[in-house]
């Protein structure tokens, strides 16, 4: 094979690359919502969504009303929704020891491992808005 076949050979299958959309970066969108477990408004946590196709997602805060909003795009798709501890108020080099944040009592142990949560949510560009109810029992 000489170089101009080769180079050929290399430019076709970049252009499929391209073409078939493997770019290797995925499409964003930032959600928003909010929490409620038996109808009340979750705080003193936050919510995490994975997405095992992508072996990624986000984890926001949740308010004192429940809402949450993400800092960053998460890719459109399916994702399992987890409860949380809010990360611990204790900094690197504060004096004393630290208080291993917790989840409220109230949500159930299911929801804290995204291998037994029965929660999900479908994110697309019309559904950016998520509202997830949650049962304690």
């Amino acid at each position: 094979m000489n170089v101009r076949s080769v180079f050929g050979l290399f430019l076709c299958s970049m252009l499929l690359v391209e073409l078939s959309g493997c770019s290797g970066e995925q499409p964003g969108i930032k959600v928003s919502g909010n929490v409620t477990i038996d109808g009340q408004p979750l705080t003193g946590a936050s919510v995490a969504l994975f997405n095992r196709e992508y072996g990624s997602g986000c984890t926001c805060e949740l308010d004192e009303t429940g809402q949450f909003h993400s800092a960053t795009p998460i890719p459109v798709g399916n994702y399992l929704v987890t409860i949380v501890p809010l990360p611990s108020a204790h900094k690197p080099g504060d004096a004393g020891m630290p208080t291993i944040p917790k989840v409220p009592e109230i949500v159930p142990k299911k929801y804290l491992d995204a291998n037994k949560t029965d929660a999900t949510v479908y994110v697309n560009s019309d559904k950016t808005t998520l509202n997830i109810e949650l049962k304690s029992k």
